[in-house]
């Protein structure tokens, strides 16, 4: 009787599993070769996401390089005059000759380039031409470093590390991505360009390092679709339109996805994402019969397993249901059960049986005991981290009395530099003020006659010492600006008598040059603002005019415009290039022109006057014409 039920159960259990396995079999062929299809895709594209973290890692590598180049106190000397220079070599005549400075940056530049095999050459330009490089050229031929692309883009962007775009060598068949650094001094001017290359088959190399399936490949295309690395060489720098892609601006277009890649007359699929850092497309290219023989082999392995899977669960029901699996269950439930009570992750289970419950007691007791070690771990880590807090409150401590000294001392420095700008002013005024005075006396032959070499020379005396007068009130009065020690005398005061003032002054100077000094003005102008500040600004723009004008005349203009005051100093004189309009209110700078007379002055003028301006929350303004004249204006409040 128990035999016959066993074989009923065995009939029906043989009938129920074929049953299973064809309409399995039939759903599962369906469906499982998209699902499996999306599981290589999302492997893949986890691929992809790594290949991006090394590839921008690489990168920032690169830039952070750069960066550490372009610190360095001999790689950013101001003396480059001697250095190499190839904007007229001759390619047969051209000798180097590197002096000691130069072959200091050179063996700077050629140990970064041994220790990072990616990079191909590290270099710098100047301003002045010349031309810095970790090993020689292949062929010295003419070459200017300011007309490169990778010049021209690291000046336009001086704040930042910049990456060019694929550009050719000009004497290697090498294509190179260079990452540049812009050079700027203490005092903000740009004066070159520090850089390496990275040639596309250093890049190549780099990312083939990877493995990609059995057959596959990767390829890298830049923001314009450009192809950097792929399998063929010969791919290179050619546009994605020409890979033989069934729909190329897809790729352009969508952030990520997949299509189909017909190349070498196979089929393949590109899977590919967009690299949030550097904007690139990053794909890996499998061949469709790799993907397929992955797919039928899961799709075979799958149906082998569920066979025996069903026969193995059949013999199992029909031998030892109750025996080895309900009670070994109950036990497994119980036990579990009793952890989640207690919390005690050391308990072990042991059902007493060898098959795939008993295995996976044992598996249950290995993670617990994983788990276990986990959370030994985490309480050792928050033990560790604690200690590493403490530790960091301590280094911000002593940082901050480190900043609360530097402070102190910064105090002090202010303080020295105030007692030298007043001892600048008594020291150097006073003597100066004094040899003006003697002079004058001299020439005036208070102190007895002279003759016409005498009075020219004493002439020559007092003008030079006027100028230097001059330059000593300008720079103290810079060093005071700039010290934030300027204090302003503020009052009510009529801005037309010190316009009459001003015009008064140069009455002489008008005259000796036969310019004529018009002064128009409404018949009162009252402000509030510090009347001796103002004049100062007036005058420096009227003397400016003076000694750009050869003939014609000068204008004092002013009035009120917008709730303003304004005054305009115009003039016929030789007028400002627009090339030169940078140079304006800048210290110890002057324009200087082919053909006119070279002006005196200290080239502080225009810089005090914009200065001042701000001071008294005003602003300097100028229009020029070159070769007929100028207008500087400063817009000034009423109060």
């Amino acid at each position: 009787m128990k035999l016959k039920l066993k074989g009923k159960i065995l009939v029906i259990l043989a009938a129920a599993s074929m049953a299973i396995i064809i309409f399995s079999v039939a759903i599962f062929i369906f469906n499982l070769r998209n699902n499996i299809f999306e599981l290589i895709r999302d492997d893949y594209e986890n691929q992809i996401e790594h290949l991006d973290f090394a590839l921008c890692n690489f990168l920032e590598e690169a830039y952070s390089n750069v960066e550490t180049i372009a610190s360095i106190d001999i790689v950013r000397t101001g003396d480059d005059s001697e250095f190499t220079n190839f904007l007229y070599a001759d390619e047969k005549t051209f000798q180097y000759d590197i002096g000691e400075t130069e072959q200091e940056i050179i063996e700077i530049f050629s140990s970064f380039k041994k220790n990072h095999t990616y990079i191909s050459s590290v270099y710098m330009g100047r301003e002045n031409g010349s031309f810095v490089r970790s090993h020689k050229r292949a062929r010295p031929t003419k070459y200017d470093p300011r007309e490169r692309p990778w010049y021209i883009l690291a000046k336009e962007n001086p704040e930042e590390v910049i990456r060019t775009e694929p550009y050719e060598s000009l004497t290697t068949p090498d294509i190179n991505i260079g990452v540049e650094k812009a050079l700027i001094d203490d005092k903000g001017e740009f004066f070159g360009v520090v850089g390496m290359d990275i040639t596309l088959d250093n890049l190549t190399d780099y990312i083939y390092g990877i493995k990609v399936g059995e057959k596959g490949w990767a390829v890298l295309i830049d923001e314009n679709g450009t192809i950097l690395v792929s399998k063929y060489r010969e791919d290179r720098l050619k546009n994605i339109s020409e890979l033989g892609l069934e729909n190329p601006g897809e790729i352009m277009n969508q952030p990520g996805g997949y299509t189909i890649l017909n190349v070498n007359s196979g089929k393949n699929w590109l899977f590919y994402d967009t690299s949030e850092k550097l904007g690139w497309k990053i794909g890996l290219v499998i061949p469709d019969k790799e993907i397929n023989s992955e797919v039928w082999n899961n799709i075979y392995t799958n149906i082998i397993v569920l066979v025996l899977s069903l026969a193995a669960l059949g013999l199992l029901i029909l031998l030892v249901l109750q025996k080895f699996i309900l009670n070994p269950i109950k036990k497994l439930s119980d036990s579990t059960a009793l952890i989640s009570r207690t919390g005690n992750l050391e308990h072990s289970i042991n059902v007493g049986s060898r098959d795939e419950i008993g295995d996976m007691t044992k598996s249950f007791n290995k993670m617990m005991e994983s788990i276990n070690k986990s959370n030994k771990a985490l309480k050792d880590s928050k033990r560790a981290l604690l200690r590493l807090n403490n530790e960091l409150e301590e280094k911000v401590k002593e940082r901050t009395e480190d900043l609360v000294h530097a402070n102190e001392r910064l105090k002090e420095l202010d303080r020295l530099k105030s007692m030298f700008i007043a001892s600048m002013s008594h020291e150097l005024r006073t003597p100066l003020n004094s040899i003006i005075g003697f002079t004058s006396l001299i020439l005036m032959g208070m102190a007895g006659k002279i003759n016409n070499e005498q009075k020219k020379q004493l002439t020559m005396v007092k003008s030079s010492a006027n100028h230097l007068l001059e330059l000593v009130t300008d720079v103290i009065d810079v060093s005071k600006i700039e010290a934030g020690k300027v204090s302003l005398s503020i009052g009510d005061f009529d801005l037309i008598e010190v316009l009459k003032e001003v015009r008064d002054s140069f009455e002489v100077t008008a005259g000796e040059k036969g310019i004529s000094l018009a002064l128009k003005v409404p018949g009162k102008l009252m402000m509030r603002s510090d009347r001796l500040r103002v004049k100062q600004v007036i005058m420096n723009f009227v003397n400016n005019a003076f000694k750009f004008t050869m003939q014609g005349k000068v204008e004092i203009k002013a009035g009120r415009k917008d709730g303003k005051i304004f005054v305009d100093v115009s003039d016929t004189g030789m007028g400002i290039k627009e090339e030169d309009m940078g140079k304006l209110f800048k210290q110890f700078s002057r324009i200087q022109v082919e053909n006119f007379p070279k002006v005196e002055g200290t080239g502080l003028g225009l810089y005090l006057s914009k200065k001042i301006a701000g001071l008294l929350k005003g602003e300097v303004k100028v229009k020029s014409v070159f070769g007929r004249g100028s207008i500087f204006t400063v817009e000034l409040p009423l109060q």
